[in-house]
């Protein structure tokens, strides 16, 4: 049984994605597995919405039974589990062999405890198609989105009613309305910021219509659309082209003209989809990219605002606040003083003529100097290529591989990832390396417990000169439990 201790949703997903031997592809605050091999088929996304709020949707076959524990929570999680197609068991662990199957339709709520954790069976040989929202309390309470959709005094009753002690279980019916939004959720496989939209809106829907069900006497008006299917993938185009230019002003009328579509049913496909109206879509696009460059560039805020088409950088910061909390240039501070973490990996080709020697050299210097600017890291070596994992106040993290790309013992610098983090990976480590080169075991080399030849050799297409190989080990690296000298 695979047993996962306590992570963000996307560090869950890394861990079964290095399991089942599947690709993981990361983006900010969404990830997808791929799984194309003897363990199935299939994909799943994970969408960190919001602090409190993450959504994950299966739509895979499985060739093996996978059974899978979630545990070491200190707040349990809430989990809404939505069957679009196939069926799942459930069981606490406590519980021991008896487990409930959960068919199509069925609307589950479940939250466990640290004492008798979930354990979820997904079966062999069944396309599953399944949505699951969780949520976690302590962090739902600030959060406008949830009154502004009216669940913020509905989740307060489910969780009165669920208590801290015991664990929690709600095994509703069969519900068409909740299957129309799951559907939205567990049908987009968009990991860009349209996808998390998308996800966040059908994701609300879902949410309301679950809670819903699981209490009738709180009023909730369900939305519904009379949009045929060509008329809401129209939407989906234009929200595309609106992301691909959000320096233009996008007004209801344009979007109209474009689509094809009145304004009114216009407005009744972007709450459909979305759950918010045009302008309030194209507002929380803009901000969603102005989080994302101010996470992963080094422009000015004033730059961030010219680049997502805003006119008033007072008005930007105000909406900035209203929806992350904090004003951007806090938010960009936060980062500089290394109250976020910073993560950015790259590959590269080795030039023929760097030694064993030098490398050992390139690692013993980068070591020291890294620990003076607080930056952490890992440099691979594997037969001629490069992997460097860095992590870090992002200023340093951004300025270090700035020089790197200019180093001339390298080339063809191929960034694969940058982004917040949570946690660091190697500690107090400056640089450490490991290399298939080495010939003695020296202080500039440590064991990671990762058997590159062995990953090569197991039967998937990937090669030491693709950037998913990397990922690959990215990922491993990401999901060891400890890192030992």
């Amino acid at each position: 049984m695979l047993k996962i201790e306590e992570k963000s949703a996307i560090e869950q997903l890394r861990i079964m994605s290095v399991y089942l031997g599947a690709d993981f592809y990361e983006g900010i605050g969404a990830a997808r597995l791929q799984l194309n091999n003897k363990n199935g088929n299939g994909f799943i996304y994970t969408y960190d919405l919001l602090p409190g709020l993450s959504v994950r949707t299966y739509n895979i076959e499985l060739a093996n039974e996978l059974e899978f524990e979630i545990s070491g929570y200190v707040n349990n999680p809430l989990y809404l589990l939505y069957c679009l197609h196939g069926h799942y068991f459930h069981r606490f662990k406590n519980e021991e062999d008896t487990a409930e199957r959960i068919s199509r339709g069925q609307n589950v709520i479940l939250s466990a405890t640290d004492e008798n954790p979930n354990v979820v069976i997904l079966p062999d040989n069944i396309e599953l198609k399944l949505s699951v929202i969780i949520l976690r309390k302590e962090h739902l309470k600030s959060q406008p989105i949830l009154q502004r959709a009216n669940l913020s005094n509905i989740l307060e009753d489910v969780f009165a009613k669920m208590g801290d002690d015991d664990p929690y279980r709600y095994f509703g019916g069969i519900s068409n309305e909740i299957e129309k939004f799951a559907k939205v959720l567990i049908e987009n496989k968009r990991t860009d910021v349209v996808g998390k939209l998308l996800t966040e809106g059908a994701a609300l829907n879902t949410l309301a219509a679950q809670l819903d069900q699981h209490d009738r006497n709180v009023g909730q008006e369900n939305i519904s659309s009379t949009l045929s299917r060509d008329e809401l993938e129209r939407i989906v185009i234009i929200s595309d082209t609106i992301s691909k230019n959000l320096n233009q002003a996008y007004t209801t009328d344009d979007i109209s003209k474009e689509t094809g579509l009145s304004p009114k049913k216009l407005q009744e496909g972007f709450r459909f989809l979305f759950g918010e109206s045009v302008a309030v879509f194209v507002k929380n696009l803009k901000l969603e990219r102005a989080r994302e460059l101010i996470q992963t560039t080094e422009l000015n805020i004033s730059e961030v605002v010219h680049e997502i088409g805003i006119q008033s950088k007072s008005y930007f910061s105000k909406i900035f606040k209203e929806k992350f909390g904090m004003v951007p240039r806090d938010y960009r501070d936060s980062f500089l003083r290394a109250d976020q973490n910073f993560e950015l990996s790259y590959r590269s080709k080795a030039e023929f003529y760097i030694g064993e020697a030098e490398v050992k050299n390139i690692v013993k210097i980068s070591d020291m100097n890294n620990r003076d600017v607080t930056v952490t890291g890992c440099l691979i070596q594997f037969k001629d290529e490069f992997f460097q994992l860095l992590e870090g106040p992002k200023q340093q993290v951004l300025r270090l591989y700035g020089k790197i790309k200019e180093d001339s013992r390298h080339h063809d610098v191929e960034l694969l990832w940058k982004g917040a983090r949570k946690n660091r990976i190697f500690d107090e480590w400056g640089l450490i390396l490991i290399s298939d080169r080495m010939t003695e075991r020296s202080s500039a080399t440590r064991d990671l417990g990762i058997d590159m030849k062995a990953m090569l050799a197991d039967g998937k297409k990937s090669t030491a000169t693709t950037s998913m190989f990397w990922q690959q080990i990215r990922n491993r690296l990401r999901t060891s439990k400890s890192v030992s000298a």
